[in-house]
């Protein structure tokens, strides 16, 4: 890439502000091609350059527009950290959150998948009916004929970020930071 290309494209993500959005800026980078593989490519390859105030709201944003592929670029440690400076307003100071609280201060978390093993299971809901139909689009997906609901608890100041955008109540922590995980089996319902 050439230095000017460079400049350009800082310049436009360190505008974000109040009236220029991450999704404005991304468009802007791309000269007017808003995509989702863009969207993801800007958070994962240039967060360190976002402003601070919209780094957690655009963390969001391309997250859920992640493909599986791409998801754990959004994990790094250093990203991980400036996070979990700012989101403080959606997590630990967050009533929607701190309501559900259990007596020794942890929320119940689930996740339903049909891998075999939990790693990179970094997305959980706080309802366990979507942790079903996850669980359950993966089998179908798969063609199992089973799939698993793990139950877990997390603290709210471990949560990278707390996703209501899509009515999933998605939790997004780091799988080792959920603790107390009890998995079930449900037989996949065949279709009819």
């Amino acid at each position: 890439m050439e230095q000017e290309e460079i400049k350009r494209i800082v310049g436009i993500i360190q505008s974000i502000n109040e009236d220029f959005s991450y999704t404005n800026a991304v468009g802007a980078i791309f000269y007017g091609n808003y995509s989702r593989c863009n969207t993801v490519w800007v958070c994962a390859n240039l967060w360190h350059i976002i402003p601070e105030t919209y780094l957690y709201e655009a963390y969001k944003e391309a997250l859920s527009e992640a493909m599986p592929a791409d998801y754990n670029q959004f994990f790094k440690d250093g990203l991980l950290k400036k996070l979990h400076r700012l989101n403080h307003h959606d997590t630990t100071n967050n009533l929607a959150l701190t309501d559900k609280l259990d007596a020794d201060g942890y929320l119940t978390i689930y996740h339903g998948h049909v891998k075999s093993t939990m790693r990179g299971s970094h997305s959980w809901s706080l309802n366990p009916d979507i942790a079903h139909f996850f669980g359950n689009r993966n089998a179908l997906f798969n063609g199992s004929d089973e799939y698993y609901v793990v139950t877990g608890k997390c603290r709210p100041e471990d949560i990278i970020a707390y996703i209501t955008d899509r009515n999933e109540e998605e939790i997004v922590i780091l799988n080792k930071d959920v603790k107390g995980k009890n998995k079930e089996f449900y037989p996949t319902p065949k279709e009819e």
